[in-house]
């Protein structure tokens, strides 16, 4: 858990740099990552250990946000054992941040809301507008995964948005604004906040955040061709230009080592072949990407499990599968997201069919049904929240 009008821009055309960046190519900036050198010039130059242990914290919540969680990983700990008996204020507020944003990029899961609640309790006692705004963002993010829309909405007018006092702050959260439109389609609110939200990456040198502003709107769109699968609905002219925009984000993640979106990117380009109708190449990435499949905090990879078995079925007409692997399998789709899950439940539905077993293929139909009411219902309620009274405009 990735622009001008539609998005005609591509992950490598991002042609304007500040005064400072100029000079160098797109693809120099992408790869110096210039944040992690001034997070890394703090860190030698700190001279006090609140001073180490605050730059510490923040590089590690660049690297967890760019897949590099074994780096991230022990950070907390550390900080902890170097404060344990004098607990620093500011200090635990990036810890318990940290720990949160640590567990959601690991897990899929935002239980570090709590931790979030308890920084922010730190901030308002500091009398820090700047940490509070960075926190609001932050459960901003955890709100619109948990589809608590109206406290997402909530927590963006706390962060004042692209107004925030820290940069880091006004970008998380005009990416989360930006996500939201672009789930309920508006392509053009959506333009203007990833547009916002790279401009003020480029800024400080967040190459995490320009990769997420392209990548978070592809996956997006992508979301959204999915959903239209069984519909035959996919437009081949929007097909290739999520195609286009998402492979180029990923391809520049390889490069730049600022990976963000591992096991999700693999599912991408699973279904990407999908609605493009290649059926065995999808099949051939499902099978040698099972190292990035075993990640099941996230409902896209457990919603893949489903489709492999249907990719097997399409391939190969004397497939043989019993109808305890399909009652298995409908298990796992009771815990996917509704989207995913009415996809599965079509998919479910067919490869019933096929050996037929008529009472769950009805079943299929209705839980089918179901699940695409309920997507339906949680775009309105989103859309209604961002539209209700205040627009994110």
């Amino acid at each position: 858990m990735s622009s001008a009008q539609q998005g005609e821009e591509s992950a490598v055309n991002l042609k304007h740099p500040p005064a400072e960046m100029r000079g160098q190519t797109e693809a120099e900036f992408l790869a110096n990552a210039p944040i992690l050198g001034t997070l890394q010039a703090r860190l030698d130059a700190s001279r006090t250990p609140r001073e180490w242990a605050i730059a510490k914290a923040q590089q590690a919540l660049y690297l967890v946000r760019t897949d590099r969680i074994d780096e991230a990983v022990p950070v907390p700990q550390e900080i902890r054992t170097q404060f344990h008996g004098h607990e620093e204020p500011e200090v635990y507020y990036w810890l318990w941040l940290l720990e949160a944003v640590l567990d959601f990029y690991r897990t899929g899961a935002t239980k570090g809301m709590q931790k979030i609640q308890r920084a922010m309790l730190m901030a308002k006692s500091l009398q820090r507008a700047d940490l509070e705004e960075y926190l609001a963002a932050w459960a901003a993010h955890f709100c619109f995964t948990d589809g608590q829309y109206g406290e997402m909405v909530r927590w963006l007018k706390l962060s004042r948005l692209h107004e925030a006092t820290l940069p880091e702050a006004a970008c998380r959260a005009s990416l989360i604004a930006a996500v939201a439109w672009q789930t309920c389609d508006d392509d053009e609110s959506a333009s203007r906040w990833f547009s916002r939200a790279r401009d003020i990456a480029r800024s400080i040198g967040d190459r995490a955040s320009i990769m997420a502003s392209i990548e978070n709107r592809a996956l997006v769109r992508l979301d959204r061709l999915w959903f239209a699968l069984n519909t035959g609905n996919a437009s081949n002219e929007r097909l290739m230009l999520v195609e286009h925009e998402l492979l180029g984000g990923l391809a520049y993640e390889r490069i730049t080592r600022s990976s963000a979106f591992e096991s999700q990117g693999v599912v991408a380009r699973i279904r990407l072949l999908v609605l493009k109708g290649e059926f065995s190449s999808a099949l051939s990435l499902v099978d040698s990407s099972s190292s990035h499949l075993e990640d099941l905090g996230f409902s896209i990879v457990r919603a893949t499990q489903t489709l492999r078995l249907w990719l097997q079925s399409e391939l190969d007409a004397n497939l043989k599968f019993d109808k305890s692997e399909l009652d298995s399998l409908a298990e796992q789709v009771k815990t996917v997201d509704a989207d995913d899950a009415y996809i599965c439940w079509k998919l479910l539905a067919s490869l019933a069919a096929k050996i037929g077993y008529i009472e769950f293929m009805r079943n299929c139909e209705i839980f089918a049904d179901k699940a695409h009411e309920r997507h339906s219902k949680e775009v309105a309620q989103l859309r209604d929240a961002i539209y209700s009274g205040w627009q994110l405009k």
